[in-house]
């Protein structure tokens, strides 16, 4: 249930886990909690709140949350931290101003570069962009707010309409993909289970021992890091002992190249959530690209550039999934289209997060 309490709970917490994940993936550099689709950042914040509602609910029912106004908050957090992540804004801003710092007459950016830039897309203020590169001065000194406000401006706006972009094609899909499909979404289950009262989570056994097992191997690890004389648990990818291909030294089989060995308690968590056949796709082709890097080698391939061509592997495996969603869906596709040009035919979308006919048109436009 989205309510003004949930909105205004969620707005008031957006900066300070914007500052949270800027901190950890820019400053720090270490956590990364917008690399992995589940944000435990997000999943953290809303165990406070169940906490800290629980403790409300004791004082005055009433004032306490609702299990939907809980998950109304945690997909505004997400959403912020999507925001503030990786391959987001903490790439945007330095876009908008590393082509006019670094331009040189040596680089040749000044003439060849800068003239396709749109001067109402980037920031060319010079002492602006010194500032802001060098750490000096205020983001709110006028002549620096006012060489930032319309560049960020005009992005935001662009970034809006690329939210309601998603919203619609979100609007279209949903009744394909939970009712018809019935998909089963593993990234929500947490969240819902988290918030549901009648599953009891917090209370389960089961679950504290296995936050306890994954939680002490992480603990040790992070006080071996600080004292050096405790050995390492080896449980990354990275590690003199991790890489399979180091036992491997006889061609053919040594062109399987680095074949990590690592154990992500996060990861066998997830791994839980998600279908059996999935899951032996993701093993499966993590092995059939390695044991084609090892054909090619014993065939003599191996010298062809690019070989095995992964990359295009995975691109056309993209594509694939993609015409085979869309043909699966084609009825659905139709009915809607059908319901586009006819107004007078009941779509029944009342449930759905925008109706159809406004869904397609904003997607068109």
């Amino acid at each position: 249930m989205v309510t003004w309490r949930a909105v205004l709970v969620a707005l008031l917490l957006t900066p300070a886990n914007a500052y949270w994940v800027i901190r950890m993936e820019v400053i720090r550099y270490a956590g990364h909690p917008t690399t992995i689709s589940l944000f435990f950042n997000v999943v953290f914040l809303l165990a406070v709140l169940i906490g800290l509602n629980a403790l409300v609910r004791r004082v005055r029912e009433r004032w306490a949350l609702t299990p939907g106004e809980l998950l109304t908050t945690y997909i505004m957090l997400a959403l912020g931290s999507a925001i503030a992540g990786h391959d987001s804004i903490e790439v945007l801003l330095p876009i908008l101003s590393h082509v006019h710092y670094y331009a040189r007459p040596e680089n040749g950016w000044t003439t060849e570069i800068l003239p396709t830039v749109p001067a109402w897309l980037s920031v060319s203020d010079k002492q602006a962009l010194e500032e802001f590169y060098t750490g000096t001065g205020s983001f709110y000194a006028p002549h620096n707010f006012r060489a930032w406000l319309g560049p960020v401006l005009w992005w935001t706006g662009f970034l809006g309409v690329l939210a309601f972009v998603m919203l619609c094609i979100n609007s279209v899909l949903r009744r394909q993909w939970t009712e018809n499909e019935r998909l089963s979404y593993p990234l929500v289950a947490l969240p819902i289970e988290m918030v549901n009262p009648r599953t009891q989570l917090f209370r389960s056994k089961l679950f504290w021992w296995g936050v306890i097992a994954a939680g002490s191997l992480h603990f040790y690890n992070g006080l071996a890091y600080l004292y050096p004389q405790l050995p390492l648990l080896p449980l990354k990818r990275h590690g003199p002992m991790q890489d399979l291909n180091q036992f491997v030294t006889q061609p053919p089989w040594n062109a399987m190249g680095w074949t990590p060995i690592a154990i992500y308690p996060f990861g066998v968590a997830l791994g839980m959530l998600l279908p059996v056949d999935l899951l032996f796709s993701v093993w499966f082709f993590a092995w059939t690209w390695r044991f084609q890097r090892v054909f090619g080698a014993a065939y003599g391939y191996q010298n062809i550039p690019g070989f095995p061509y992964v990359e295009a592997q995975s691109f056309g495996a993209y594509v694939g999934l993609a015409v085979f969603a869309l043909w699966i869906s084609r009825s659905h596709f139709i009915r809607i289209w059908n319901g586009f040009l006819h107004p007078k035919v009941d779509l029944n979308d009342r449930n759905e997060p925008l109706p159809y006919r406004v869904a397609v048109v904003g997607i068109a436009v």
